[in-house]
């Protein structure tokens, strides 16, 4: 679908077949940003979620994959510092056990921990000053950037000058302006006690580039800090996120709850530890993740791409400089894809052969060379943390009856209803 806001062209992708022919085999014209005054004043053009598609990106991009992905930082792998988190979170939730509270805030607490412990080298007490001044600015700066002030600025930039825009440009500009000093403070400390020969984390890997004698190099102060603020926030909203709508399918449908309860104690027992490598025989649970990844993606539209040449796609002309914009929903819902795609149902994820079965269909982290960066680790930590949850605990609603799966806020991502839950023990 194309449409034309003020001078603005813009193409709206709805459909994976659509998708793929855009993102990934024309990848190397659609992979730009839509180039923003408003995003430049706040990522400068760095970073890895606003820069422009060249080799500085790529560059960062494969350093990044590196540092979430795989055993370079701390001698702990992804897996590892997912599970030491979750020790800590099912703690908590044992402290909660038949108390209503905000299992929401909790993950956000949690799985920003994760990321803590790969780039900052450490896990946070949940009350720790600067971890709550961090989880604050956070909080804040996402309760700002939704799409109904994120858009306009985007499409027509001097809004940002007329209220109630110039109110919230003000309030996020500050808000950016505090986190990246608290980052600052991080990198500072790191600069102070850092050792060659023992790379804790990626703060001190990203030191290490600095450090080699490569005037052209893209790694410097301001990629550094510019950098680790993306990571503490954007990947740990939309995991959160993530978690919550499956806690909300879950007490929607407490007879799917049952049954992934059952299958993990059938497999590890009561007390076994949840490994990545149990995937394969917990085919109810994986489903029940993809089915709830489908019909509730954590935004409606992903982060708008630019056309940096003209191109011909399926007998239409894109022309150069146009916003390309992804419509999640639209493909998750495809009729033509998916039968009777408003109905929850896991089981259109499990072949006859009683397996779980990857969807090529789905692209709530996106496709191509733009795709998130931190999607394998999310995936993790979907799987581990909400294995976990239904390993020891049954969630329910503290009302009468639980949020339903088709109210949601629509901020910076696309999440679930405030809600308290109460945890009780197997």
């Amino acid at each position: 679908m194309g449409v034309k806001f003020g001078s603005t062209n813009v193409v709206v992708l709805s459909s994976q077949s659509v998708l793929n022919e855009v993102f990934v085999k024309r990848g190397a014209h659609f992979s730009s940003r839509f180039p923003s005054p408003y995003f430049n004043q706040v990522f400068c053009n760095r970073g890895i979620f606003n820069a422009d598609y060249d080799h500085r990106l790529k560059v960062q991009r494969k350093f990044v994959h590196q540092g979430l992905h795989r055993n370079l930082i701390n001698n702990k792998n992804p897996e590892d510092r997912i599970s030491e988190e979750i020790h800590y979170f099912l703690e908590e939730l044992r402290s909660k056990n038949g108390k209503p509270f905000d299992l929401n805030r909790l993950f956000l607490l949690s799985v920003t921990n994760v990321i803590c412990s790969t780039v900052v080298g450490k896990r946070f007490d949940y009350d720790d000053a600067w971890f709550k001044r961090i989880m604050g600015c956070v909080m804040e700066s996402l309760k700002l950037a939704g799409p109904q002030f994120l858009l306009p600025v985007t499409l027509f930039p001097w809004v940002v000058h007329i209220p109630p825009f110039r109110r919230i440009n003000k309030q996020f500009v500050e808000s950016v302006t505090e986190f990246s000093a608290l980052v600052q403070e991080a990198i500072d400390d790191h600069k102070a006690s850092y050792d060659e020969n023992n790379i804790r984390d990626l703060i001190d890997a990203f030191i290490c580039e600095m450090k080699k004698e490569n005037h052209h190099s893209s790694f410097d102060d301001l990629q550094l800090c510019i950098l680790v603020r993306e990571l503490l926030l954007a990947g740990n909203e939309t995991t959160g996120t993530q978690l919550s709508w499956l806690i909300v399918a879950a007490m929607n449908y407490p007879e799917w709850h049952d049954k992934i309860h059952k299958e993990i104690i059938d497999l590890i027992g009561e007390n076994g530890s949840l490994k990545l490598d149990h995937r394969r025989q917990l085919p109810l649970t994986c489903a029940f993740i993809q089915e709830t990844l489908r019909l509730r993606p954590i935004g409606s539209l992903n982060a708008p791409h630019s056309a940096s040449e003209t191109v011909t796609v399926n007998g239409y002309t894109i022309p150069a400089g146009t916003m390309v914009l992804h419509n999640v929903f639209a493909v998750h819902t495809d009729p033509k894809v998916w039968k009777d795609p408003e109905r929850f149902d896991p089981n259109r994820h499990i072949n006859d052969s009683g397996n779980f079965v990857i969807s090529n269909n789905l692209s709530a982290f996106s496709c191509g060379p733009r795709q998130c960066i931190g999607k394998t680790l999310a995936e993790n930590k979907l799987f581990l943390y909400f294995g976990n949850i239904c390993q020891y605990f049954r969630v329910k609603s503290d009302s009468s009856k639980p949020p339903a799966m088709s109210a949601a806020n629509s901020g910076f991502v696309f999440s679930p209803k405030r809600h308290n839950v109460i945890v009780q023990s197997y």
